[in-house]
């Protein structure tokens, strides 16, 4: 059976205007059939992003392109820009990577909804959209809608704001979704989870589907056809044929290898407790979060803490830090143990307006210190293969793992005995994160450290932690 193609891409080139001899994408032929699930998959910096950002129109300030043709719904998106300008948000939608970011942090979930409904119904009321909303909740697997629409996005987990910016996505019923690493933020139980839900929703609402990932194997999982890209290039692209897909190209056969993290056999060391929690507790107004918690964590070891998304894992973290006091039970700390917490999301806690230079003295110029020299942070540099150009640069001139890097660099300038590490890899692709995992581990050697990692990723637990504790 032919199916329609209801984006249509060929010969495309995109160049950034401050270079245009540096072409970002590359000779890309792409097209997007009716009711069709295609996975673009590839390590960070490979052009998937870029190339769904311009399907959406995004980023023409900063771009230049060059294309033979560029068809939605069978309109040329070149000679009607005004036309594609009514497709946005309502034939076509997207749902981006950070579910928190892609909410407005200062309005209730409710009113995010309502917006949406009243744009799409002119003359609807306050009943009629909460049926509405009610409804769109049982679509997208969220129980209690009457208590989820009064709270904010910072109220609520990862999990469920991915699914809040999904029932956003297709409140306007788009033909075409576009989802970029919708899944890189939850554990591993709600990833898959949320994939069999995508594909329900693809199944009933009969919407075409772009879905954007460096997990290999959740591609496999959801996709009619997988897209492979490197280096702003489509190196290979495969159909589903009996539930498979034959993979010909060695550069798609390493992302794959890469995936499959070998357990830790390293010796353990554990030396005598640092860190002790006895029996604590930690509510939220009438919420208990931990509950009666006792372990310890050992001199120059790497404890894994592991659980679903709102099990509790930051909390812990954060009490250790000092940023929650528990409500209960005790903490030990052992005395003149310095601390240091590298946050899950690297684009948050670095300041997009200032060089990396600046960014690893941010704490020297608060506290008026003596600044970290160039010289001494290249020595930092060097350990994580970073090149020392990019203390000139800014985050948002550097890929996600070279920024994941920086936030490490920057929590180690501070000397610490210990390096809490709260989902380090989760938005990396697999070839960057088995990168940055080996890094973390020659690290941890030079420096004498102890590591307190969490994840949501039962493969990075076993590959790093000589002992972990699971959390429900």
């Amino acid at each position: 059976m032919k199916f329609e193609k209801l984006i249509d891409i060929e010969n495309l080139n995109l160049y950034y205007k401050k270079n245009n001899q540096n072409k970002i994408l590359q000779n890309i032929n792409f097209y997007l059939c009716e009711n069709e699930i295609v996975s673009i998959i590839g390590e960070s910096g490979s052009g998937k992003t870029t190339l769904a950002k311009y399907i959406m129109g995004l980023d023409r300030d900063i771009t230049i392109s060059k294309v033979k043709k560029f068809t939605i719904n069978n309109i040329d998106i070149n000679d009607n820009i005004s036309e594609f300008n009514q497709l946005y948000g309502n034939k076509i939608s997207m749902v981006l990577q950070d579910p928190v970011m892609s909410l407005n942090p200062t309005l209730k979930i409710g009113k995010q909804l309502k917006i949406l409904f009243k744009e799409k119904y002119k003359n609807i009321n306050d009943i009629e959209i909460n049926k509405n909303i009610e409804k769109l909740f049982e679509e997208v697997n969220l129980n209690n809608y009457k208590e989820i629409i009064k709270k904010y996005p910072a109220e609520l987990s990862g999990g469920m704001n991915q699914r809040i910016n999904i029932a956003l996505s297709i409140i306007k019923e788009p033909e075409i979704l576009i989802m970029d690493e919708p899944t890189s933020a939850i554990d591993s139980d709600n990833r898959v989870n949320l994939v069999e839900l995508i594909k329900k929703i693809q199944q009933k609402r009969k919407i075409s589907i772009i879905f954007i990932t460096h997990d290999l194997i959740l591609s496999k999982k959801i996709a009619d056809r997988i897209i492979v890209m490197q280096n702003g290039r489509i190196v290979e692209e495969s159909y589903k044929k009996d539930e498979e897909f034959d993979f010909k190209d060695n550069y798609t056969k390493m992302l794959y290898e890469s995936a499959q993290l070998n357990k830790n056999d390293e010796k353990k060391n554990n030396g005598n407790s640092i860190i002790e929690f006895d029996n604590v507790v930690k509510k939220f107004h009438e919420n208990r979060v931990i509950k009666n918690l006792s372990f310890k964590v050992f001199n120059n070891e790497t404890l894994g803490i592991v659980g679903k998304s709102g099990a509790g894992k930051t909390t812990i973290c954060k009490l250790i830090m000092g940023i929650y006091k528990p409500t209960g039970g005790k903490i030990r700390i052992q005395k003149n143990t310095k601390i240091e917490m590298v946050y899950q999301n690297a684009n948050m806690s670095i300041n997009p307006n200032q060089n990396i230079y600046k960014i690893l003295n941010e704490e020297n110029y608060i506290k008026k210190r003596r600044k970290h020299t160039k010289e001494e942070i290249e020595e930092y540099l060097k350990d994580f293969n970073l090149p020392s150009n990019v203390l000139e640069r800014k985050s948002t001139e550097l890929s996600g793992g070279q920024r994941q890097i920086v936030s490490i660099i920057r929590a180690l300038l501070n000397l610490p005995n210990i390096l809490i590490l709260d989902e380090p890899t989760s938005s990396l692709d697999v070839l960057s994160q088995k990168k940055l995992l080996d890094l973390l581990k020659k690290i941890k050697k030079k420096y004498n450290l102890t590591y307190i990692l969490i994840s949501h990723d039962d493969k990075v637990i076993k590959y790093m932690c000589d002992r972990h504790i699971y959390l429900t």
